[in-house]
């Protein structure tokens, strides 16, 4: 989300090894559990700094940094299997921003989680934003990120159609966003709608019977009783 990359003098991505890359950019999957190399938590974020062979008492003060800033201490030391989708995201920031990379990569992190927990990922992209970081985020729900986002690049097929501000960003109307395959811009209302079908009879099916066909064409059968 930042413009300069000043980065960019010092290491030439083409050219670079992966080991030199890692330690400039940080990468958050798009589903977290195929990013895990670890089984707990605590372990997962002192992972990437392992890699980098990081003095083992400069991890741990990474360690501790890193879960005041995200304000995850509930979620140390416990299971990566036994967690929540916002909470593997969690510890998926967690453990890259453990590396304190330049640079934030993350591949559609919204789309495991539900609308409570986007707040949670706002602010974990609100932390980096405020110290310095470059972000860039490949999404398709938009409407939490417009007060986050500095500029909107728009793709097809490959190559970069659109790149414009914010502001200009903003200034689409719905039926461009619809034409160019984009979400709305506005968190979805659903209005409240009350339960006009109260059932006072219970309907009971006996003896019924299902013929289905599947794709590789053979008849299956099922009976039973449903009420």
């Amino acid at each position: 989300m930042r413009q300069s990359l000043s980065w960019m003098k010092q290491l030439h991505i083409k050219n670079g090894s992966f080991y030199d890359l890692s330690g400039k950019v940080g990468s958050v999957f798009q589903n977290p559990r195929t990013q895990f190399f670890t089984v707990d938590t605590t372990s997962e974020i002192a992972f990437g700094c392992e890699n980098l062979a990081i003095d083992a008492e400069q991890i741990e003060q990474r360690i501790c940094t890193t879960v005041d800033e995200l304000k995850i201490q509930k979620l140390l030391g416990r299971s990566l299997f036994a967690l929540s989708g916002g909470e593997k995201q969690k510890i998926a920031c967690a453990s890259v921003s453990a590396m304190e990379p330049e640079i934030f990569v993350l591949d559609e992190p919204s789309s495991n989680l539900d609308i409570a927990a986007f707040g949670e990922l706002k602010k974990i992209l609100k932390q980096w934003k405020a110290q310095g970081k470059t972000i860039v985020i490949a999404e398709h729900r938009l409407y939490y990120l417009m007060d986050i986002a500095d500029r909107v690049i728009y793709m097809d097929k490959g190559s970069i159609v659109e790149n414009l501000s914010i502001e200009e960003f903003r200034k689409k109307t719905p039926e461009e966003l619809m034409n160019q395959g984009l979400r709305s811009l506005e968190i979805p209302r659903f209005a409240s709608v009350s339960n006009q079908c109260k059932a006072e009879d219970a309907m009971c099916i006996k003896e019924f019977e299902v013929i289905y066909r599947d794709a590789s064409c053979i008849y299956g059968k099922r009976t039973g009783k449903m009420e």
